[in-house]
């Protein structure tokens, strides 16, 4: 017979604490073992981590997110690329939150881009999602309400838009889209909030690399995660020397290799 009342188990305020304890170890050892043998790096800063936040570079590693779904089994996966819609794995219906702006010319390229039958980027999540049963929750602003954004601020900073573009650009100043960062870094926390999961059941967060650093290193997403997904040994040696630089080069380039 098992003695439940061992000087581990004592100390636990209830079974449930156990059982949440045993379950994060397993999680946490499955996505270390995971990302040591796709060549991406993980790390889980709080005791209880009920976010995993992924820094993907773009259009590479749905296959490999969609594994680590199935592995770590989330409440939902929260993606930057799927914008304003949200996919249904049991209609199968991909629908566009009320009030949202989209553009004709937009709209065309996402109804493209998000065919479940077309074979790209997105069909491993339509898969995974379907399998398991969980929605795909949109994380990011779209074009339109990007560029709203920016206007906004110029007008209030009392420049002329048209002499920005068009009479002298400067390359640094046509990224347009540069204006709208806080603000699509706000709605992705929000989201990310409003789909969080627990400690026995997380959310899995997918947004571009640059954007989950940033987030990480800020602490905007609480009880997260991270796992870094980047093709290119120099990013991912920059940015855990962000996470870490206490830590000397060489130490880096061993767990990089």
């Amino acid at each position: 017979m098992v003695n439940l009342e061992t000087p581990r188990l004592a100390q636990l305020d209830t079974m449930r604490d156990y059982l949440v304890e045993l379950h994060q170890k397993r999680m946490r050892s499955v996505i270390h073992a995971y990302s040591e043998l796709e060549g991406f790096h993980a790390e889980f800063p709080e005791p209880v981590t009920e976010v995993i936040l992924i820094g993907e570079e773009h259009k590479l590693f749905s296959n490999q997110i969609a594994n680590l779904a199935r592995l770590i089994r989330p409440s939902v996966i929260v993606h930057e690329g799927f914008g304003p819609f949200t996919f249904d794995p049991t209609s199968g219906n991909l629908t566009r939150e009320p009030d949202r702006k989209i553009n004709e010319f937009e709209g065309i390229i996402l109804d493209d881009i998000f065919s479940p039958a077309d074979s790209n980027r997105f069909t491993p999540l339509f898969e995974v999602s379907r399998e398991l049963g969980i929605p795909i929750v949109g994380a990011d602003l779209t074009n339109i309400e990007q560029l709203d954004i920016a206007f906004k601020k110029i007008e209030a900073a009392g420049r002329n838009l048209a002499d920005l573009v068009f009479r002298n650009p400067d390359p640094a100043e046509l990224g347009l889209l540069k204006y709208s960062l806080e603000e699509r870094e706000n709605h992705m926390v929000n989201v990310a909030n409003a789909n969080k999961g627990t400690s026995l059941n997380p959310a899995l967060v997918v947004l571009g690399f640059t954007h989950a650093l940033d987030l990480f290193l800020k602490k905007r997403l609480a009880n997260a995660g991270f796992v870094i997904m980047v093709s290119d040994a120099t990013t991912a040696y920059s940015a855990f020397r962000m996470l870490h630089p206490e830590v000397t080069q060489q130490t880096v380039n061993e767990l990089l290799e």
